[in-house]
């Protein structure tokens, strides 16, 4: 089955798909049999409903529908309802319990930050429902607005349980020597040049086209390493450059613009996972090739070289990471978090298990995602028309 053709810088809209429970307040879990503000089933609805679009649009990249694939093996494991569910579930407890603990410790929300989570609500919801496509949403989740921020806010609150520990301030104080030297040490920069090798229905071209790809990568490979400007070679040639934009919305276009115009000055950077957007990577599971991390760690910055993934040609060549300050400037949160992700894991761990939840069987059967269609897809329909290749090829 071949995937939606994605740039791999292009900016990405995120959706989140909710839909009801009516009537007198239900509870997705309770905690030690007793109720909590966070185990309301709107909470839960939230997920499940983002999961079930998001999962929507997964297949219909695949030409399948989704209200008849919901029982269809997703994985040797799980049908695509119950991966639904299984991620809506582990998003939905790690909401609650990032809240919980958030209070637990003391903290509070800045002013700054309050008003920051306001601009997000109009900017990413209001914008794109309307005040009245809102009030729907947050009747039919049964959740006010004050609730619905909660929502958003799960990763702010994230964030400062991290400072808590880790911050400068904090427990076990992550110091800046650290997270500079955190930083030369994982991560890569490149550009490239992408040939896809497979066809529309993700099969393998055939050999006579094939051998014209590895010739044309060759090529380029060669005029690279001889000194042409990799960016003209990225314009000229690369399938992940967007050309076409007549099909596009003004915000589509604004997107591949941003997107070709960060491909040609700052290449992609990544950690040697390939993560080079922790969203796309949490969300899409987008990450650079692990054939073309292996390679670049092998590289001296000015090398180029031609890598052949399962579906693609990649010509790279690697720059320096510090090239510019921004580079390691807008990384740091994510080197932050890196750094002690193992210990707070462990700590989350922990606060998971002290739950001790239960999950309401009448919620997951009134919220089961084969009973409700979507309200958000409009809003994944923002992708569709660029050109290019996920990271993942």
């Amino acid at each position: 089955m071949k995937k939606r053709i994605l740039s791999l810088l292009l900016l990405a809209i995120l959706a989140f798909g909710i839909l009801s429970v009516s009537g007198c307040t239900q509870y997705a879990i309770t905690s030690d049999g007793e109720t909590f503000e966070e185990g309301k089933s709107g909470y839960y609805s939230f997920y499940v409903h983002w999961q079930r679009d998001y999962f929507k649009e997964l297949l219909k990249n695949y030409n399948l529908d989704i209200t008849t694939n919901m029982d269809s093996a997703y994985t040797e494991t799980e049908t695509v309802r119950q991966a639904i569910v299984s991620s809506a579930k582990t998003q939905y407890i790690s909401f609650v319990v990032v809240t919980q603990k958030f209070d637990e410790l003391g903290l509070t929300l800045t002013e700054e930050q309050i008003s920051d989570l306001e601009k997000q609500y109009n900017n990413e919801w209001i914008k794109v429902y309307g005040e009245e496509g809102m009030k729907n949403i947050l009747d039919t989740l049964d959740l006010s607005k004050d609730e619905f921020m909660n929502l958003l806010a799960v990763q702010v609150k994230s964030d400062a349980i991290l400072e808590y520990y880790y911050g400068e301030n904090g427990l076990i104080p992550v110091t800046e020597e650290e997270k500079s030297k955190h930083y030369d040490d994982n991560y890569l920069r490149f550009k490239y040049v992408l040939l896809s090798t497979v066809d529309e229905k993700d099969k393998k071209l055939p050999s006579d086209e094939l051998a014209a790809k590895r010739k044309l990568a060759d090529e380029i490979y060669v005029k690279v390493k001889d000194g042409a400007s990799m960016e003209d070679m990225v314009k000229e040639y690369s399938e992940d450059y967007i050309r076409d934009f007549d099909k596009m919305t003004a915000d589509e276009k604004k997107s591949a613009e941003e997107s070709n115009a960060k491909a040609l000055k700052d290449g992609i950077i990544c950690d040697l996972d390939g993560v080079f957007n922790y969203t796309l990577y949490n969300t899409y599971n987008i990450a650079v090739n692990k054939l073309i991390i292996s390679k670049l760690a092998t590289m001296q910055v000015g090398d180029s070289a031609v890598v052949e993934t399962e579906n693609s040609l990649w010509v790279i060549k690697k720059y320096d990471i510090r090239e510019e300050a921004s580079y390691y400037e807008d990384r740091k949160v994510a080197i932050f978090q890196s750094i002690y992700m193992d210990d707070f894991n462990a700590k989350y761990t922990r606060w998971q298990a002290d739950l001790n939840y239960k999950y309401s069987d009448a919620v997951l059967e009134t919220l089961d995602p084969g009973n409700f269609t979507d309200l958000f897809s409009e809003v994944y329909n923002l992708q569709e028309g660029a050109s290019g290749s996920t990271a993942t090829n």
